[in-house]
């Protein structure tokens, strides 16, 4: 059931009509939509509806599969992410990155923007993706390894830590903790979280987070900012407030009649943002809006940071028996850490520099592998990196056998040479084996596999 005090507000801002329409619609089954790798070709997992039309890669599906059972999504090959929030594209798309820009996304996991700037943003950029909550990373790192872009870094770091470095970046995206309104349709367990208490304190922790964003972004860079609800509070309150201390809004859609589904959100006969409600989209709850930053009383030059401990114990040279697994058309530099090789292009390297200074590095670059003796042992990661050479050794597998490795249990060796072998499915990466006698070993790692009984 919705909380009355929900029901009164909806009925209090819409005509009876709307209010109806917009009530009813949270008792709809939700949308299933997708976001397909740019980079990644492959077949969708069931037949769609339409193209979301706000996001050049974003498909609606008939019905939802069941997702853990299709080996494209292990692949990386799509990310099952609502409609709405796919809007985030015609954003970056207004603000038209320089090609070395320093990106953050500092509400990150599970990873769904985080994923989406990667495909956005030029190759020479760097995405900062970070989270807040720790248990929370996990999910995070491993949507992000599957996407396999090699121009990120992982962090898990309370907002007030950006704080130390002054008008670094050219953007930040805050998808703020919110009320979660926006949710009340896929997740009946949000309602029963819902009440007047917990909106003072959204609405307090997303002030706090705003704070230390104005610091950390250059004057001239541009804030995205974005909720699931639909609480003026969270929303056009929080825009008000940062258009006086130093942003002015940015339009993302300069035509009115483009995208009529969409709500443009007016505060004091000026627009402050897009909501996304549910009787008019074929999505969920969303609020998002852009904004430029143009005054600072900072110092953006200077940077007092505490000193952390270096996220690598050093750089390396790649090994020459690692070289045949790395795309040999991508500069690239070797750091170790735990024994590991992990692969960065030497812009990220560089941001790496500056932020593990003040921050808590989780992740960086692609963690490619490790020497075994005189062998390389290339890591999971790899396997679904864009940094990973295409002309490796591999072998195709149908789906059944793709799930079973999946799922990490053997797979029969067919006369294989021993050596290292990429495992692919419909021609994307999904792992590695290792060829001895009579089998393969399956090297896939165990936080990877599939938990469930495989459907046959």
């Amino acid at each position: 059931m919705l909380p009355a005090e929900f029901i009164h507000r909806i009925k209090s801002r819409f005509s009876p009509e709307e209010a109806d329409a917009f009530l009813c619609s949270l008792e709809n089954y939700p949308a299933v939509s997708l976001r397909l790798h740019p980079q990644k070709p492959s077949l969708l997992p069931h037949e769609t509806s339409e193209a979301v039309s706000w996001c050049a890669s974003g498909k609606f599906l008939t019905q939802r599969p069941e997702f853990i059972f299709d080996p494209l999504l292990h692949a990386g090959a799509y990310y099952v992410q609502e409609s709405s929030s796919m809007f985030l594209e015609k954003a970056i798309q207004k603000i038209k990155l320089p090609t070395n820009a320093s990106v953050l996304d500092l509400c990150a996991s599970p990873g769904g923007k985080s994923t989406h700037l990667l495909s956005l943003m030029p190759e020479d950029a760097v995405l900062t993706s970070n989270e807040v909550i720790r248990t929370r990373i996990p999910a995070l790192k491993e949507n992000i390894q599957r996407w396999g872009y090699p121009n990120v870094i992982i962090s898990n770091s309370d907002p007030s830590e950006f704080e130390q470095f002054p008008g670094h970046f050219d953007v930040i995206v805050t998808d703020a903790p919110c009320s979660g309104e926006g949710m009340f349709r896929k997740d009946h367990a949000a309602r029963s979280h819902w009440n007047d208490e917990n909106l003072r304190t959204c609405e307090l922790r997303q002030n706090r987070i705003l704070d230390s964003v104005h610091k950390a972004l250059k004057t001239g860079g541009y804030l995205v900012y974005s909720t699931c609800t639909f609480n003026p509070g969270e929303n056009e309150l929080q825009i008000k407030r940062l258009l006086n201390s130093g942003f002015e809004y940015v339009p993302i859609l300069e035509d009115e009649k483009s995208f009529p589904e969409i709500t443009r959100v007016q505060h004091g006969n000026r627009e402050v943002g897009y909501a996304f409600y549910p009787h008019k989209v074929k999505g969920e709850g969303f609020f998002i809006a852009l904004l430029r930053k143009v005054t600072d009383s900072v110092d953006e030059n200077n940077v007092q940071n505490r000193f952390r401990k270096p996220y690598f114990s050093k750089r390396i040279q790649i090994p020459h028996a690692a070289l045949p697994f790395l795309n040999p058309d991508v500069k690239r530099n070797g750091y170790e850490r735990n024994g590991q090789l992990f692969v960065l292009q030497e812009r990220v390297a560089g941001e790496l520099e500056i932020l593990e200074s003040g921050l808590q590095i989780m992740y960086a670059g692609v963690q490619a592998g490790m020497m075994k003796g005189n062998e390389f042992m290339p890591d999971h990661t790899l396997a679904l990196s864009l940094l990973l050479n295409k002309n490796i050794p591999h072998i195709g597998l149908g789906k059944e056998e793709a799930l079973q490795f999946l799922k990490k249990e053997s797979i029969r060796n067919h006369d294989r040479e021993k050596g290292i072998y990429a495992v692919t499915f419909q021609n994307l990466p999904i792992g590695w084996v290792k060829a001895v006698p009579g089998r393969l070993n399956n090297l896939l790692p165990p936080e990877f596999r599939i938990r469930k009984n495989l459907p046959f």
